[in-house]
């Protein structure tokens, strides 16, 4: 389960479809469409807050 903020264009992304990308250097990225929403290290701490 992940927990996704806020976004610039929308308040929730509750009930949307989004794409999980699991990056080669084990990373974890978020999709919402083209939006990145999300990014995570391999311990699942957030990248870039």
């Amino acid at each position: 389960m992940w927990q996704i903020g806020k976004t610039a264009f929308k308040n929730t992304l509750a009930q949307s479809t989004v794409t999980i990308h699991g990056q080669l250097d084990e990373r974890v990225s978020i999709r919402f469409g083209p939006y990145v929403v999300g990014r995570y290290e391999v311990d699942g701490t957030a990248v870039g807050s």
